[in-house]
């Protein structure tokens, strides 16, 4: 299973869970996950992965207020990337990335904090796995491949070079 090989697995998903992405996520305890499981604390996605893996490592927001929330999930996505883990991202369904969110942008989803929170990882060189009913952004398709209908896998980027290591 593609998430064994990692050693810590983050999700970051819309605050209203398909049930084809429920499905999903309640296979969980049953998968092999290389390592631990890093979540948010919101509604939605999140509240399927804490509830399918009660060992899941919860970071929650200091208030519902935005800028919060967006440090809430930038910090969720900075240890899944300095673990060199992958973030599974699940977007509301239908809901393509809004223009503007890509990597290197400032921290802001235009609505959508899953597609900010997946172009922070790419940005930080980790690797995603996106489930979307809607087109993908460039960015994100530019490399990988599907490994399952309405699955995208972007592996992590190769850590650059250093006079120093």
């Amino acid at each position: 299973m593609l998430l064994s090989v990692f050693p810590v697995v983050g999700f970051s998903g819309s605050r209203s869970c398909p049930a084809a992405v429920a499905a999903a996520l309640s296979a969980l305890p049953s998968l092999p996950v290389g390592g631990p499981v890093l979540v948010g604390c919101a509604p939605g996605v999140d509240a399927a992965v804490r509830s399918a893996v009660p060992s899941a490592q919860v970071f929650a927001a200091a208030s519902q207020r935005p800028a919060a929330l967006a440090a809430r999930s930038a910090t969720m996505v900075s240890a899944v990337a300095g673990a060199g883990g992958v973030l599974v991202v699940c977007p509301a369904a239908g809901q393509p990335c809004p223009a503007g969110v890509r990597p290197g942008s400032a921290f802001s989803g235009g609505g959508s904090g899953s597609w900010a929170s997946c172009a922070l990882a790419v940005q930080l060189g980790a690797a995603v796995l996106v489930w979307s009913s809607a087109p993908l952004p460039v960015w994100l398709v530019s490399v990988g491949h599907s490994p399952a209908p309405g699955w995208w896998f972007r592996p992590a980027a190769p850590a650059a070079p250093s006079l120093f290591a």
